[in-house]
């Protein structure tokens, strides 16, 4: 991977993340293009992350030098992709809840689909992810970052591994509003993910477990896009809902927002 030219468009949390860790990987800053929108603030954040020189003048040339796009911009944003030039380029997404179709649609070439756990998890080299169709580009990307990956039999089952990398965050909001709702998710979605109770596993070593209530509250803060996943599912706990059902309202999150976008 790191003989490859790799663009990121969106670099938020989780797109400097994933630039970070493809540098500390051994990728030359040189093969490395990442574009922002117009955020001075997370300008600011990639150039105090070391990677001022690898902005880039916009998406198009960013596509143009890149042989691998690496998508990471909000739901809401994806009009954007619109008319760049994607073709004969390997195109990665990790916009949740928009579909390969859809996302087809927009770029004009083939579209692999990601989703990845928290960008701390990618620092600390804990991370995990899942992606669909089953190919050897996108493990081969996922590996590069260091995340444990886990090909999926079909788009429906992201709706469910979206709302599980979402549970350090409900954990932690159980702790805030020091609710009984700990129930145990072991087995619940295991028929739709073989992998489910590796996730569980997974989800309870991420949680941090000696955070202050100002840390925790960062902490969800970072992990939740607003109108998102984890969003729905940490105002379903702070509401009083069990995390069973908080759970549910995350991956029907996830549905909304696919069926918002065309999905």
């Amino acid at each position: 991977m790191t003989e490859q030219r790799i663009g990121i468009i969106g670099a938020g949390h989780l797109g400097l993340a994933v630039a970070e860790t493809l540098v500390a990987g051994g990728l030359d800053k040189k093969r490395l293009h990442i574009s922002h929108g117009t955020s001075a603030k997370t300008k600011a954040h990639i150039e105090t992350a070391g990677l001022g020189e690898c902005i880039s003048l916009d998406n198009a040339c960013l596509c143009r030098n890149s042989d691998i796009v690496f998508i990471a911009v909000r739901p809401d944003a994806v009009s954007l992709l619109e008319g760049l030039p994607f073709y004969g380029k390997t195109v990665i997404s990790t916009v949740a809840g928009i579909s390969i179709a859809r996302m087809e649609a927009l770029c004009g070439a083939s579209v692999k689909r990601v989703m990845l756990s928290g960008p701390d998890s990618i620092r600390n080299r804990t991370a995990l992810g899942a992606f669909f169709p089953d190919d050897s580009v996108s493990k081969a990307f996922l590996t590069s970052l260091n995340v444990t990956a886990y090909p999926l039999c079909n788009e429906m089952s992201f709706h469910i591994f979206t709302a599980a990398v979402c549970l350090p965050s409900a954990y932690l909001q159980i702790e805030l509003s020091d609710s009984s709702g700990t129930a145990d998710l072991t087995g619940a979605y295991i028929s739709a993910l073989p992998f489910w109770d590796e996730l569980i596993a997974w989800s309870r070593r991420a949680t941090p477990r000696t955070f202050s209530k100002d840390e925790k509250l960062a902490y969800i803060s970072a992990m939740a896009t607003k109108g998102g996943v984890t969003e729905a599912i940490v105002r379903a706990i702070a509401a009083g809902h069990p995390l069973a059902e908080a759970f549910e309202h995350g991956v029907n999150r996830s549905k909304e927002i696919a069926a918002a976008n065309g999905a």
